[in-house]
């Protein structure tokens, strides 16, 4: 949470936003999560897959995470950790998310992953789930 108040790229405003929004949708969120299990309702995507959070997330514990990611099936799914972050990777190790986003980025268009039917056509994707720490 730090980086994100911390981050250059937001300004006070933003923040009060931000705070502003978890106020008013916190309570329909977790009603809406405790009466839908998401394992339930999503079990296969026919796109890639990326769980990407901080090992210190307390908001989406990583070993919930990883479950669901395990038991989910898609044509390329990858389980990205970020060792030094908790909810916000993105703003934590800004660095490093922007490269390994790029890097990502850079995969989907070098082999096609972007087309789930190229991928199931030429076998030339990821489908073992893999776990990347970053």
């Amino acid at each position: 949470m730090l980086g994100f108040l911390l981050n250059r790229e937001y300004k006070l405003l933003d923040v009060i936003r931000f705070f502003k929004g978890v106020s008013i949708s916190q309570d329909i969120l977790l009603a809406e999560l405790f009466a839908n299990n998401i394992t339930s309702i999503v079990e296969r995507l026919e796109i890639p897959s990326y769980v990407v959070m901080g090992k210190y997330d307390y908001m989406t514990p990583v070993n919930a995470a990883k479950a669901y990611f395990d038991v989910l099936e898609a044509p390329v799914k990858e389980f990205v950790l970020f060792e030094k972050s908790a909810h916000y990777p993105q703003f934590e190790e800004e660095e490093k998310f922007a490269e390994w986003l790029n890097a990502t980025w850079n995969q989907i268009n070098k082999v096609g992953y972007h087309n789930p039917a190229y991928c199931m056509l030429t076998g030339i994707c990821n489908n073992s789930g893999t776990v990347t720490k970053i």
